[in-house]
C-alpha cells in the first residue's frame, strides 16, 4: 500500500479517537422566564392563553419521533414568533435557539393543527347573535336593507353600495359618511389582525396552499384572542385617508350605473 494510504488510514484513526462534544441547546420555556407583558410583546398572547391554545392542539403535536424533539409548548411558541414578526425561519430560530428546519416543522405542524379547527372558531353568527349583528351594523350605517359596501375602486351595482364622487344634494354626503363608517370597522380589523400578526403585513414567502393555511391560521387565533379577551388595542383613524383613497381610485375605473337607481333611493329614504 502507498505511503500516502496509511497516512490516510492513520489520520482516520486518530479522527475517531477524538471525542466530539455533543451540543444541546438551551430550550429554556420563556413563560417561565418573562412577565406576561413581555410573553404578548413577543409572541402576541399573553401566557394564559397561550397554554389553552397548546392544550387545543396538544395531541397533534406529539408525531414526532425526533431525539431532542422540540415540546409541544416550545413548537407553538416557535410558530407564534414566525407569526408575529415575518422574520425568516433562520432569523426565527436564531430567536428561539432552534434550528431553521425546527422552526419550519413547527410552523408547518402548529399551523396544520390550528387551522383544523376554523369550523369551531370562523362562522357566521345565527339566530339572536345573527340579529344583533344585524342591528349594530345597521345603527353604524344608518339602513337596515342589505348590501356589499365597497369604495370607489369598484362599480355601483344594485348588491353593492359605493361613494358618491361628486356630492351634489344634501343628502348624498351624509350617505358617503354613512358607509365610510361602516367600512372603517373593516378596516380597522384588517389594521389590528396585520399589527398582530406583521407575516400578514410583511407577505408570506411559501406557496399559495401554505399562504392560505398561515392565513386562516391567523384568523383562528385572531377569534381565540377575542374570545379570551386577549386583544392587542390599538387605535386606528382611517376616515380621512380612505376619503382620499376612494377618490384617487375613482379616477381609474369605468364609470357603471347599474346600482344608482338604488343608491339614490337610499339616499332619499334615510339621509334627505
Amino acid at each position: 500500500m502507498p505511503a500516502a494510504g496509511h497516512r490516510e488510514i492513520r489520520r482516520r484513526q486518530r479522527r475517531r479517537r477524538v471525542p466530539h462534544p455533543r451540543f444541546f441547546a438551551d430550550r429554556s420555556n420563556p413563560l417561565e422566564s418573562l412577565s406576561a407583558e413581555e410573553v404578548f410583546s413577543r409572541y402576541r398572547f399573553r401566557p394564559d392563553s397561550i397554554i389553552y391554545i397548546t392544550g387545543l392542539i396538544y395531541n397533534s403535536l406529539l408525531k414526532s419521533k425526533r431525539n431532542q424533539a422540540l415540546t409541544p409548548i416550545l413548537q407553538v411558541l416557535t410558530c407564534l414568533r414566525y407569526l408575529a414578526t415575518g422574520c425568516f425561519f433562520r432569523e426565527v430560530g436564531d430567536l428561539m435557539g432552534v434550528s431553521v428546519r425546527s422552526v419550519g416543522r413547527a410552523v408547518r405542524l402548529v399551523c396544520q393543527s390550528i387551522f383544523a379547527l376554523n369550523k369551531q372558531f370562523i362562522k357566521f353568527p345565527t339566530g339572536l347573535t345573527a340579529m344583533h349583528t344585524k342591528s349594530v351594523f345597521s345603527n353604524i350605517a344608518g339602513m337596515h336593507d342589505g348590501f356589499l359596501i365597497g369604495d370607489s375602486g369598484y362599480p355601483c351595482q344594485i348588491y353593492l353600495m359605493t361613494p358618491f364622487l361628486n356630492p351634489s344634494t344634501p343628502g348624498q354626503p351624509r350617505f358617503n359618511k354613512s358607509l365610510c363608517r361602516t367600512r372603517v370597522t373593516i378596516e380597522q380589523t384588517f389594521g389590528i389582525w396585520k399589527q398582530r400578526f406583521t407575516c400578514l403585513q410583511k407577505g408570506i414567502r411559501s406557496c399559495p396552499a401554505d399562504v392560505v393555511e398561515i392565513t386562516g391560521t391567523c384568523a383562528v387565533l385572531h377569534n381565540i384572542g377575542i374570545d379570551r379577551h386577549d386583544i392587542v388595542d390599538f387605535n386606528y383613524i382611517f376616515e380621512n385617508h380612505q376619503h382620499i383613497h376612494e377618490l384617487n381610485l375613482q379616477n381609474t375605473m369605468p364609470l357603471q350605473r347599474d346600482g344608482t337607481a338604488t343608491r339614490q333611493l337610499i339616499v332619499e329614504n334615510f339621509f334627505s
